[in-house]
């Protein structure tokens, strides 16, 4: 019979027990078990919804591969909390819902567009409920970057000077751009 089940339509309502499953396992722990280091609680990143309406369960390579990253990647997500881990059979793998592809998706687009992982889980705790929130962050990330932009277009002025100068006034035994960076103003 329990062939039957995991062969068949059962299959889809046994894997939905996992996270149930989970939570039980974590809760009859030994209370004398230090829990593993973790810059994120997965708890204050639950937000963007990870859960799926069907049952296509994944695997973490598949995960990898339908979000574009290494599997080190998702394993790297688990272990700071912006992606659960799901519990591991005693004689099997584990198995993703669909939605964390698309939560990791999200976090490699954040990254792109210059937030950090901090910064992520602060996205994701915060989700579609607080949108003024993910603005004001978004704004300072904006004023970040428009002050790096001001900087590098300092140093390209710098810089566009130094070779200028290297151009015209270069000559054997003397350069202007090194002259410059060590502080030497005789000529």
């Amino acid at each position: 019979m329990a062939w039957n089940v995991i062969r068949g339509q059962g299959f889809s309502r046994l894997v939905s027990w996992i996270p149930l499953l989970q939570r039980f396992i974590q809760a009859t722990e030994p209370a004398h078990q230090q829990p593993r280091p973790c810059l994120f609680n997965y708890e204050t990143v639950s937000n963007i919804p990870v859960t799926s309406m069907n049952n296509d369960w994944l695997t973490i390579g598949q995960v990898a591969d339908q979000a574009h990253v290494n599997v080190e990647t998702v394993r790297y997500y688990q272990r700071i909390g912006l992606v659960p881990q799901p519990p591991k059979p005693p004689r099997g793998i584990r198995y993703y819902p669909p939605g964390v592809v698309h939560r990791i998706r999200f976090i490699k687009r954040a990254q792109q567009l210059g937030f950090s992982l901090q910064d992520i889980a602060q996205l994701l705790a915060l989700g579609n409920e607080h949108c003024e929130d993910v603005r004001h962050q978004a704004e300072s990330r904006l004023a970040q970057i428009e002050s790096q932009i001001r900087d590098l277009q300092a140093m390209r002025k710098v810089l566009r000077k130094l070779v200028d100068d290297c151009q015209r006034h270069a000559r054997p035994g003397h350069c202007p751009i090194v002259q410059s960076l060590t502080g030497d103003t005789r000529d």
